[in-house]
């Protein structure tokens, strides 16, 4: 079997996500937090609906956990220190940003975290 390199894995992680979007989605966010065992995410995307743009939570597919595991991991390999936050940006016309962050993870301040897009006031 052919090793997957980190832009499969976040083909396979795009493609997921966007299946679980609604229709005519504009802009995705996949925030993922992880140490050792324990991961949390902060999923959604913006859609415009009756000329009101608004932000969406997006359900955590089954895999997803998984998916981020493996891209974490492939990033880390040769020796390089893992990514304890990844966030993965996917724009409707197929492009699409990535950034990682290496502090620990202050799991008591997830729980209080906005929203990816906190310049969108209309929520639904």
């Amino acid at each position: 079997m052919n090793k997957i390199d980190q832009f499969q894995i976040i083909q396979e992680i795009a493609n997921r996500a966007i299946s679980a979007a609604e229709p005519g989605w504009r802009e995705l966010m996949i925030t993922y937090y992880v140490e050792g065992e324990q991961s949390e995410f902060g999923n959604s995307y913006l859609i415009s609906q009756d000329g009101v743009t608004r932000e969406k939570a997006l359900p955590v597919f089954q895999d997803l956990d998984g998916w981020m595991r493996r891209l974490q991991e492939h990033l880390a390999e040769g020796g390089k220190q893992p990514f304890t936050m990844c966030k993965l940006n996917f724009l409707a016309n197929g492009k699409y940003e990535a950034s990682y962050g290496y502090d620990p993870v202050d799991w008591d301040d997830l729980i209080t975290a906005g929203w990816n897009f906190p310049s969108v006031t209309s929520l639904h």
